[in-house]
Parts: structure tokens; sequence; C-alpha cells
């Protein structure tokens, strides 16, 4: 590219700062809003330093940069993830039993739902605590459990179960 086109491609990489910064948010877990500020400082750089490779036939230099920045904030969250350490307390237990949207499907009173809840596995609880109090994503629980992605509705239909037959142990009726 010639020197003033490529001077060109590199203001309208910073033009799209408060982009980046939109999309970094929407795409990081929570936990992690902490990153932000480096999430979009490394796309903003890994954008100028890559504008050779950007392909106007292909889409707009904000989808590319949009993609850059959703792929970064993924493999941040991969890489970190392992060092999270993830515990449901007391707090945590209650408020999830007094969600309505959560306790209406059981059709028992929250503390009941709670003492099921403890019963549970610690997993179980982690799970779903993280998908129905903090309504993380599929993908989040699972970078955040470590765990493959495919696998996530799959653990979440589990635990629910299991809750299911601790109440129904209990003479809960669905």
């Amino acid at each position: 590219m010639e020197r003033r086109m490529m001077e060109t491609m590199e203001q309208a990489v910073l033009n799209n700062e408060a982009m980046v910064r939109m999309t970094a948010k929407k795409f990081l877990a929570k936990g992690y809003e902490y990153w932000l500020d480096d999430v979009v400082q490394d796309v903003i750089l890994k954008a100028w330093t890559r504008i050779g490779q950007y392909n106007e036939g292909i889409g707009t230099l904000s989808s590319w940069m949009y993609t850059m920045t959703r792929n970064h904030c993924f493999d941040l969250m991969e890489r970190k993830g392992n060092s999270l350490s993830i515990r449901v307390g007391t707090d945590d237990l209650k408020n999830l039993s007094d969600s309505t949207s959560f306790s209406d499907e059981y059709g028992v009173d929250s503390k009941t739902l709670r003492k099921a809840l403890e019963r549970v596995g610690e997993r179980d609880r982690i799970v779903l605590t993280l998908k129905y109090y903090f309504g993380y994503s599929g993908k989040e629980i699972a970078v955040l459990m470590n765990i493959p992605e495919t696998n996530i509705g799959m653990t979440v239909m589990r635990a629910k179960d299991r809750l299911k037959r601790i109440l129904v142990g209990w003479g809960t009726e669905y």
C-alpha cells in the first residue's frame, strides 16, 4: 500500500476504538471486566500493525476489527480461565433459590430449594448458579469451568435433573 493510504487506514483503525471497547464489553465474561482496557489496547495495536493484511474485498474495517476483538476476548478468557477459582457461597445459593425465574420451575418454596441446592454436588451448584443467577452464556460457563462448550447444555440438564431427584426424594411433586 502506498504511504498515504497506509496513514489513512491507520487513522481508520484508531477511529474504531469506541466500537472495539463496546464489543469487548459485550464479549468479556463477568470477572474479566478489569481486562477491558488491555483488550482495547491489544486489539488497536494488533489491527494497526496488521493493517496490510486487511482485505477490503472481504468486509469492512469495522467488521474485521469486531472479529479480531471477539476472538481476542475469547482467547483471553480461555487462557486465564484455568487460573480463576469459582466458588458458590451461601448468598449465591440464597439469591438463586429466591430467583423466581429459577424457583418457579421447581414449584417449591425458596428455603426448600436452597436446601436441595446444598445437597447437589459442587459442580452442579456452580453451573446452575452461573447459568441462572449470574446469567452467563454457555461459552462463558465453558471458559470459567474449563469444559468444552459442546458439553454445557448436557451439564446444565444433568445438574437440573439431580436437583429434581433430590426434591422428588423429599416428596415434592411436579
